[in-house]
């Protein structure tokens, strides 16, 4: 079953060129980045993944912690939210057929 990632990145003031520059490399696949307007440094950056196996392969991977140890001091909070498609929603409306007399 397909799972999301949103990982969020507290940057530290003057270390986001370096990030910025690095950050790819945390992705097996082309990283989306989001750059929050009203707080500096505040990145986020959602993924998709085939299932949580493939995911946990990839965080245990020598290529990720390498990558992880690249940006390690550029990066005062990181945060990983696992995340899966909310099925119900949106939720099945019933149908009201109005009839007019």
């Amino acid at each position: 079953m397909p799972v999301w990632t949103v990982d969020t990145w507290k940057v530290k003031p003057g270390r986001e060129p370096h990030f910025l520059q690095n950050c790819g490399a945390l992705s097996p696949a082309a990283l989306t980045l989001f750059r929050d307007l009203e707080k500096p440094g505040f990145f986020w950056s959602p993924a998709t993944w085939e299932g949580r196996d493939m995911l946990d392969e990839w965080r245990k991977s020598d290529r990720y912690r390498a990558a992880l140890s690249v940006v390690k001091e550029d990066v005062l909070k990181h945060v990983t939210h696992l995340m899966e498609n909310v099925r119900e929603f949106p939720p099945q409306r019933t149908r009201h057929i109005m009839r007019h007399c």
